[in-house]
């Protein structure tokens, strides 16, 4: 018989690309997952694209338009939207410190 399960909640790291921080982002995602390509007239440029790359799942290169956001899953990067990522997500404003609590000794 199967039984119920709840999706447990966690806690990602994310930064949204405002077309200014790659700097930011650079830091952050280190040298080997992110990438500044060459940016063609921006005139032309109808999808406001941002001219970064970020490797994600460890598959391709996706480039980013301003405004998506960069989520860092514990085994790899994910490019998100910014409708779906205000969806699914909520900015957590402070963490819950669980001091780890020893086992009293044993007696011998």
């Amino acid at each position: 018989m199967p039984s119920k399960y709840r999706k447990k909640p966690g806690t990602v790291e994310a930064m949204q690309w405002t077309g200014k921080n790659f700097d930011d982002l650079y830091s952050w995602l280190g040298k080997f997952n992110i990438m500044g390509i060459d940016k063609p007239d921006s005139a032309s440029d109808s999808n406001k694209s941002s001219w970064i790359q970020v490797w994600q799942d460890a598959k391709l290169w996706v480039t980013l338009i301003v405004g998506e956001w960069i989520v860092k899953n514990p085994n790899s990067l994910e490019v998100v939207g910014e409708t779906i990522f205000e969806t699914l997500y909520d900015q957590v404003l402070y963490e819950t410190i669980v001091p780890k609590i020893s086992p009293p000794p044993q007696k011998e």
